[in-house]
C-alpha cells in the first residue's frame, strides 16, 4: 500500500481569526474534528505563539507540527518516519527576533514594518480584529497585508519550507 493514499502529507495553515487572547479555538477544532472524522493525529508546539507577558508579542508568528493517519505505517526504528509536516502560521507581532535553526547559524529577523505597529498602536485589537467585520479601512486592510507579508517573507528566510 502506498503510504500517502490520497492523503495531505504537506500542510500550510493560516490562521488569522479574532484570538486575541490566544486560545487557540480555530485550530483546537480543526484538531479535534480531524481526529474525529478520520482518525488523523495531530501534533503542534504552539508554545511560541504565546504573548509574552514582558513584551505583549509572540516569540514566533508560526509553529510546525506533524500529521499522522491510522493507516500510516509505524515505522521501525532506523527508518524516516511516516509522518507529514504541518506549518501553522498564526495572525501576530513579535517584534525584532533571533532564529535559530537547529544544527544551523542563527538569523536575525527585522521587526514588523513600522506602520504595521503604529497601526497597532492605534487599534489595541490588531492583529485580532473579529472576521464578522468584512468592511475593512483602507489602513486596516493595508496593515493585516504587510504584516502577512512580512510573516511569509520571514517564514521563507528562517527556511521553513525548504525541504517540501
Amino acid at each position: 500500500m502506498n503510504w500517502c493514499g490520497g492523503r495531505c502529507y504537506r500542510i500550510v495553515i493560516c490562521d488569522a481569526e479574532q484570538d486575541e487572547n490566544y486560545f487557540f479555538e480555530g485550530i483546537g477544532n480543526a484538531i479535534r474534528k480531524c481526529r474525529i472524522d478520520f482518525g488523523a493525529e495531530i501534533t503542534l508546539d504552539l508554545s511560541k505563539l504565546r504573548l509574552v507577558e514582558t513584551t505583549g508579542n509572540c516569540e514566533s508568528h508560526w509553529a510546525t507540527g506533524t500529521i499522522r493517519y491510522p493507516e500510516t505505517p509505524e515505522n521501525k526504528e532506523g527508518q524516516t518516519p511516516n509522518e507529514g509536516k504541518i506549518l501553522y502560521i498564526k495572525s501576530s507581532l513579535t517584534g525584532a527576533l533571533k532564529y535559530a535553526p537547529p544544527n544551523k547559524k542563527s538569523i536575525d529577523l527585522a521587526t514588523e514594518p513600522i506602520d504595521v505597529i503604529n497601526y497597532k498602536f492605534m487599534h489595541q485589537h490588531f492583529p485580532h480584529d473579529t472576521t464578522a467585520n468584512q468592511w475593512f479601512t483602507e489602513s486596516q486592510f493595508e496593515s493585516y497585508r504587510r504584516l502577512g507579508y512580512h510573516v511569509i517573507d520571514e517564514v521563507h528566510e528562517c527556511g521553513q519550507l525548504e525541504d517540501w
